[in-house]
């Protein structure tokens, strides 16, 4: 009689990411993960006690998944705006993923509880940029959050309606609200900064 194959966490986990992506967070179960693996239930109750654990798993791969692939490059040279137009790919050609992670019932366990600590990749990109390299983390943080909103925004609408920007209005919009809301914080940080009277007026941006 051939050995026991042995099934790892690390296989179940792979085999729950592919159905998830390929078919969507709906058909997650612990048979069609058996089924894909060709083996019983048994092992992926065994290496997850519940679904609930294997899902935290999950949410937690495909984040890491998004950060690889479309929002942090490995290069010195990539630029905040680049992370941006990644997370607008991301929704694009991941849509079942990017449901999971963002809009399912699963999202604000993750968000709530994972995304802050999750925010220092971005921070760091962040500190790359020549404009942004001497801010404090808690501006750069505000700022981050700030555009990920809009970004968010953004991309939740082409999740439902793909034809709703092409492209170039996408980077159009990204671009003229990142001028605009790290403007503002560049301006307010020189102003605490600088020696102008308390309650100056504040300038107008170019």
């Amino acid at each position: 009689m051939p050995p026991r194959r042995s099934i790892t966490p690390e296989q179940i986990l792979e085999a729950a990411f592919t159905l998830v992506q390929e078919r969507g967070i709906g058909q997650l179960s612990a048979r069609n993960i058996a089924h894909a693996l060709g083996c019983s239930t048994q092992p992926v109750y065994s290496c997850f006690p519940s679904m609930a654990d294997l899902e935290k798993a999950l949410l937690e791969k495909v984040w890491r998944f998004a950060l690889d692939a479309y929002l942090v490059q490995k290069t010195d040279a990539q630029s905040f705006f680049a992370m941006g137009m990644g997370y607008v790919a991301f929704g694009r050609e991941q849509p079942h993923l990017f449901h999971l992670l963002y809009l399912s019932e699963k999202s604000p366990i993750f968000l709530r509880d994972t995304l802050g600590g999750l925010a220092k990749p971005v921070i760091d990109v962040m500190k790359r940029d020549p404009f942004l390299s001497e801010l404090p983390d808690q501006v750069l943080y505000r700022i981050h959050m700030q555009l990920w909103l809009f970004t968010h925004g953004i991309t939740a609408l082409l999740h439902s309606d793909p034809e709703a920007f092409t492209d170039a209005q996408v980077r159009e919009l990204l671009h003229g609200m990142g001028l605009k809301v790290i403007g503002w914080e560049l301006q307010d940080h020189q102003e605490m900064h600088s020696e102008c009277p308390c309650g100056a007026e504040r300038p107008e941006l170019p």
